[in-house]
């Protein structure tokens, strides 16, 4: 209560007498209530009015006058004064008067608002004269007011929609500035109380006329009634345009009480319901939201619910049905998809189906639309009604009595046949499309089809378009199929046609295909009357799992998953069936095993594994025993019921070495995932298992495929399990021969790092690089080494044992007696065998098997100091082969290799990269003084790019030898080794240099000086231009690194430094272009093969990666510098060709274009946005700039060619506009265009054929026009056709 019974009515009374009253009262209720401008409908704000109710109903009949007629006044006074200062333009002014921001004028109108708001909240409120016109003023005055004060214009609007509400006096005068309002919030605001106030009000909507025109201006008309009716037509039309926006906004549309009152608006008049249509159909645009499709579809099935019966039919042929037609004719492509957003709205009614009243609907809608556009020559059209038919289908015709039900049935045919002819349409995508439509079509209404026209069409299907021509048809087939095989009732059928059909196109030659047959076989595998292995033998699947794809092996995995891996047997069985799968394919067991093991349990995985040692462990024990008891310890003859208690007689095909090998490859497969289980006990039982296994099979393994898996299962167990295998390893590498198998050797150094044994084997690896590198200073030992190698590695070398003893030195003894009463002396002499080739192919497998291995070791301090040696024992090799192209002659008799050197070098930076990588990661306190530093690596890239001088020099001392080669066939020799020594080492630089850049080594300026200065001599680039532009690339994202953390840092003295690197990296692209344009006009065709698989990603980067760093930094514009230098090789290789020819010579698709410009110009045109700034910002300056070097009419002639190749693009309007542009400055550019127009239709002989044309125009050097009614063949390939 705001003061007691007596006063509180006085001062409410006193409280309308003027501005200051009305003020301090307002001010007064707020703090007592707690109120501070917050929402009126809760809290403070409903306590204060209801404060206001209270007192209100207090007053009597005379109070109430007087109260209304003083606010009244009040009303007048304050908007008076509100209008002048709006008027003037003081309001900032005014507001800036009080301390709260709120003038006395807007008070007291806010007061006047609660006070009606008040009075509202009676029952039965007594309307008088004065509280009516506070009412109509404030009404009058909302919109201004709004526009100022929000809150105030809230308030006003909620005391207009309470009166509209309870029907009061002139509720139909106070209703459109309210729904005008409330219009405005909905676009803005989601509150519910918003979209129930605005339906609460939907019935004044009806009051207004909304084709009502302005009322004319005359000299005898009322200038006050005037001026009012042309704000309130303004008003209307306000109301109107707010109206139409409603239709699209998703507030409305997605609440069922906002469509409530969207379609009492479409219901009001014929003329405004087409205007509603027209409207939503014009904003219906590419990528349309789904949800608002749905809303809208939701909105026209509710209006045609609501409509009365004299207004359906308009509704029906203005609305829906030029809603059909434009969804039948709407594009839909990936450009443009106006079909699918018509498509949900008419889904709308299509859900409804079930009606007969809506069936009726679309069988008289679609009538005179559907079976039309089914016959259309577009295929689109024929696409879209497909589409539509199958949403409508069954559509029903009216039939009153029983005379008129054979036409239903024509009906029904009619629709059967049209179903039908999808699957023999001219058009792929429609037998494709046609397939799935028919499968839904079965799959819902099986039951009510007639069975012949059933077999008609799933003949059709697996007879003939599951062997279509076309890849996406015979997709369709099986995608089909997987909709059929979720009604039972197809099951029969099915499985007769599914047999001849399945077994064929497992086999197809798309992979797109085989899957989709996947796909469909586990659809056959997951029903209950359809056997898979019935539809297709087990045999072709595992045949086709050998050979396919991991896409498509995957799903064959799962589908024999069941089969060979049964839940619900016996892990003995799991093994049984594990060696008969071996037995049938043994490739794709493997790759079987190999897939699914990451989709089975670890403890799946023990217990297979398991099961597998105990079966391997008894047949090689049978193996054992059968070959004699001299192979086999009494302590190895097992029964076999102590090594599994459930085991039966091991059958006679279990022992052959194929099943042996078999089980144990799959252990190795299956142990990789099984590895770091935390079940310790199963992984004990296994390793006991295991290691017993080994020990038996090592004595009867003589298939190398078996030594092979005994080995590699032999680096999972721990060494004192096989304690007599382990030993072995180390001796056993040292003693191999060269000429070994990698794989063998690559399997021993796989046991060594998972045994932790790196130390022992680094430091034998150092030791031979230490004796290996001492032959460059010292002859001898190289020619003793040498003569040593020869000795000890014969052609065939020796048969690998398991018990070769690794203590044995090789030592030449020689006894020497002069006489027999002497003393018999004996003297050893050992020789060094130089082992480099067999020490960098250990190193090489080592850094491959285990780069990091040494991170997770206890003494990798110690391993990085035997790396640290290493790679400065590999530096020699570089000094070496510095010597080699220095001197003229080489030695004969070296150990080493020019491969070999070479390989060193590329070693040595891979050690040095790791050990970069551990002293960049490793911590403060701990000691790298012996890691690389970068230093180092820049010293490796200044020897890289100090021999691109003297191949310079050889390449001249090449070109002077030419008349000599016979004279001094040595010399010759000697060149030309070092010639491709040189060609060696630039390719293992480049590699080198390339994966410096990648493990982020910090040494970018250095290569891109290297790379500068190799691009700019006189070697032949092209032959490693892939390699090149892997380091532009590298050497592009580390400038934009740099030039962003500039930016960043906002450093003063960044803009000269940010230049010089982009510039470098220019020269080098420009460089690389040139070698590209040279290498196209010496090699077509290989050029074409080498762009497309090596070069096109690569570049496609390189200008996106210009693209980020121009839209990031404007200023730094090196984009237009790249495509202005690939422009002009582009127009350079035009005008080539053009002089290269006699005769006439025009492209009339980029793939006319030389190798180079077809090429490269798709690449660059590749999007239409880059097409469109490439045609405004580069072409025009390039071609300014090109016809003022050049001879006119021959880069006239280029250009023109370029234009006409590319006109039917992406880019076409822009270029159109580009070329209109050039035509002004450049008369020749016209003539030239005019010429080639002139002599293509010369070219074409009036009466003769086109093979004719082409025959004609081959032998006398032409090229003219291809057929316009043959396909084009690179309509499908965006990067060929533009």
């Amino acid at each position: 209560m705001v003061v007691a019974n007596g006063s509180r009515r006085d001062d409410l009374l006193h409280s309308v007498e003027g501005f200051v009253e009305c003020s301090e009262y307002l001010r007064k209720l707020k703090s007592d209530c707690g109120w501070s401008n917050q929402h009126i409908d809760s809290g403070p704000g409903k306590s204060a009015v209801a404060n206001v109710c209270e007192i209100i109903q207090e007053l009597d009949t005379p109070q109430l006058n007087k109260l209304w007629n003083n606010s009244f006044q009040c009303c007048l006074l304050a908007l008076q004064k509100v209008s002048e200062c709006l008027a003037n333009g003081q309001e900032k002014a005014m507001s800036n008067q009080v301390e709260s921001n709120e003038s006395y004028a807007y008070q007291t109108l806010e007061l006047v608002s609660i006070l009606l708001l008040g009075s509202l909240q009676m029952k039965s409120p007594l309307v008088v004269d004065g509280m009516m016109q506070c009412a109509e003023v404030l009404h009058g005055s909302l919109l201004d007011i709004h526009a100022v004060r929000p809150f105030l214009g809230g308030v006003i609007t909620k005391l207009c929609v309470k009166w509209y509400k309870q029907k009061l006096i002139n509720h139909e005068k106070i209703c459109l500035n309210a729904i005008t309002i409330l219009l405005r919030m909905a676009s803005a605001n989601q509150k519910k109380t918003i979209l129930a106030d605005i339906c609460s009000m939907q019935e004044c909507i009806s009051l207004f006329d909304f084709k009502r025109p302005s009322a004319p201006i005359s000299d005898q008309a009322d200038k006050p009634q005037l001026e009012e009716n042309l704000y309130a037509a303004e008003t209307i039309q306000e109301l109107r345009t707010l109206i139409l926006e409603s239709f699209h906004r998703l507030q409305l549309l997605d609440k069922a009480i906002g469509r409530k009152f969207l379609c009492h608006a479409m219901l009001l008049q014929e003329d405004f319901m087409k205007e509603i249509h027209l409207d939503i159909m014009s904003r219906i645009c590419h990528k349309y939201s789904h949800v608002k499709a749905e809303a809208v579809g939701h909105l026209y099935y509710q209006c045609w619910r609501s409509y009365a019966e004299n207004m359906k039919e308009p509704f029906e042929e203005s609305c829906v049905q030029d809603l059909m037609f434009r969804t039948v004719h709407a594009p839909c492509n990936a450009n443009q998809d106006l079909f699918t957003p018509s498509r949900t709205i008419l889904r709308a009614f299509s859900t409804h189906k079930g009606s007969a009243e809506v069936r009726h609907l679309l069988s008289r809608l679609y009538g005179p639309i559907m079976w039309r556009s089914l016959k259309a020559t577009n295929s689109m059209v024929r696409a879209n009604a497909a589409r539509l038919l199958l949403d409508a289908f069954p559509m029903e015709e009216i039939t009153m009595n029983r005379s008129k039900a054979a036409e239903g049935e024509r009906f029904l045919g009619q629709q059967y046949e049209a179903l039908y002819n999808l699957l023999l349409d001219d058009c792929s995508k429609i037998r494709a499309m046609g397939c799935m439509i028919v499968a839904e079509v079965l799959h819902s209404y099986w039951e009510a089809l007639p069975a012949h026209i059933i077999n008609t069409m799933l003949q059709t299907m697996y007879n003939d378009l599951a062997f279509d021509c076309v890849v996406e048809v015979r997709q369709a087939v099986f995608k089909a199929t997987i909709i059929l095989l979720d009604t039972s009732f197809a099951h029969p059928l099915l499985a007769q046609l599914l047999p001849p059909t399945m077994s064929k196109s497992l086999n197809d030659i798309n992979e797109k295909v085989r899957i989709s047959v996947a796909d469909a076989l586990l659809s056959v595998m997951n029903t209950n009357t359809i056997s898979f292995y019935n539809v297709c033998a087990v045999d072709s699947i595992m045949a086709r799992l050998e050979v396919d794809s991991a896409t498509i092996c995957r799903r064959l995995v799962k589908l024999l998953s069941p089969s060979f891996l049964p839940k619900d047997k016996p892990m003995q069985t799991w093994v049984e069936r594990c060696v008969k799968f071996f037995e049938k394919n043994s490739r794709a067991a493997r790759k079987f095993y190999a897939l699914i093991s990451s989709s089975m349990t670890e403890q799946d995985i023990g217990d297979f594994l398991s099961m597998i040692g105990k079966f391997t462990l008894n047949c090689a024990s049978c193996r054992a025993r059968r070959n004699g008891a001299a192979n086999l310890d009494d302590s190895e003859h097992l029964p076999l019921n102590d090594v599994n208690n459930e085991s039966t007689e091991v059958p006679d095909h279990a022992v052959d070495n194929g099943v042996l090998y078999a089980v144990l490859d799959v252990s190795c497969i299956l142990w990789r995932e099984f590895e770091g289980s935390k079940n310790r006990e199963l992984m004990k039982n296994m390793m006991i298992t295991f290691s017993r296994l080994i020990h038996v099979c090592f004595k009867i393994a003589e298939d190398e495929r078996m030594l092979n898996a005994l080995i590699l299962l032999s680096s999972y167990l721990p060494p004192a399990s096989i304690p007599v295998f382990s030993k072995s390893v180390i001796p056993k590498l040292r003693s191999l021969p060269d000429n070994s198998l990698d794989s063998y050797c690559e399997i021993l150094i796989k046991c060594v790092c998972r045994w932790g044994w790196k130390t022992q084997f680094l430091n034998m690896l150092n030791e031979w690089v230490t004796d290996a590198v001492s032959a460059f200073t010292d002859p001898h030992v190289n020619e003793a080494a040498s003569k040593a190698q020869k000795k000890n590695n014969p052609a065939v070398g020796p048969r690998r044992s398991m018990r070769q003893s690794a203590s044995k030195e090789n030592q030449t003894v020689t006894l020497e007696t002069k006489s027999k009463k002497k003393r018999k002396a004996v003297t050893f002499t050992e020789t060094v065998e130089l082992r480099p080739g067999k020490s960098l192919k250990y190193l090489a497998m080592f850094l491959r098997v285990e780069s990091e291995c040494f991170l997770k070791t206890d003494g990798k301090q110690y391993l990085n100091k035997i790396l640290v040696s290493i790679a400065k024992n590999l530096e020699r090799c570089q000094e070496e082969v510095s010597r080699r192209l220095a001197r003229k002659r080489k030695q004969a008799s070296d150990v080493w290799t020019d491969e070999l050197l070479v390989k060193a070098i590329s070693i040595r930076c891979q050690i040095m990269v790791i050990l970069h990588h551990i002293a960049k990661n490793c911590d403060k306190d701990t000691d790298s003084g012996d890691i690389v530093d970068i230093s180092e690596f820049k010293s490796v890239i200044s020897w890289m790019s100090d021999l691109v001088q003297g191949q310079s020099s050889t390449n001249k001392c090449l070109r002077d030898l030419n008349t000599s080669v016979v004279s001094d066939e040595a010399a010759s020799t000697n060149l030309l080794s070092r010639l491709s020594l040189y060609r060696q080492v630039f390719s293992t630089c480049l590699g080198s240099m390339l994966e410096l850049l990648s493990c982020g080594v910090e040494v970018f300026d250095e290569v891109e000086d290297a790379v500068a200065r190799f691009c700019q001599s006189d070697m032949n680039l092209a032959d490693y231009s892939g390699a090149l532009m892997q380091i532009i690339l590298q050497l592009q994202e580390h400038a934009a690194f740099e030039l962003y953390n500039s930016r960043l840092n906002e450093a003063s003295n960044s803009s000269s430094a940010e230049v010089k690197p982009m510039l470098k990296l220019v020269d080098i692209i420009d460089c690389w272009i040139c070698t590209l344009l040279q290498r196209s006009r010496q090699e077509p065709e290989c050029f074409v093969q080498l762009y497309r698989r090596d070069l096109r990603s690569h570049l496609k980067k390189l200008l996106k990666d210009q693209r980020l760093v121009l839209a990031a930094f404007p200023d730094m514009n090196l984009y237009d510098v790249v495509v202005e230098k690939l422009l002009s090789a582009v127009l350079a290789d035009l005008t080539n060709e053009i002089k290269s020819r006699q005769h006439f010579w025009v492209a009339n698709r980029i793939s006319e274009l030389p190798a180079f410009s077809s090429s490269v110009v798709p690449t660059v045109f590749s999007t239409p946005v880059e097409s469109v700034y490439v045609c405004e910002s580069v072409v025009p300056r390039l071609v300014r700039k090109v016809m003022a070097d050049n001879e006119e009419a021959e880069a006239s002639r280029a250009v023109a060619v370029l234009f006409r190749a590319i006109k039917d693009g992406k880019s076409k309007s822009d270029l159109e506009s580009c070329y209109s542009t050039l035509s002004k400055d450049f008369p020749s550019l016209i003539s030239a265009m005019n010429d080639l127009e002139a002599d293509d239709r010369s070219c074409l002989v009036k009466g003769e054929t086109v093979a004719d044309v082409q025959e004609k125009g081959a032998a006398e050097d032409i090229v003219v026009l291809e057929n316009p009614d043959a396909p084009n063949v690179f309509e499908d390939d965006d990067d060929l056709f533009l």
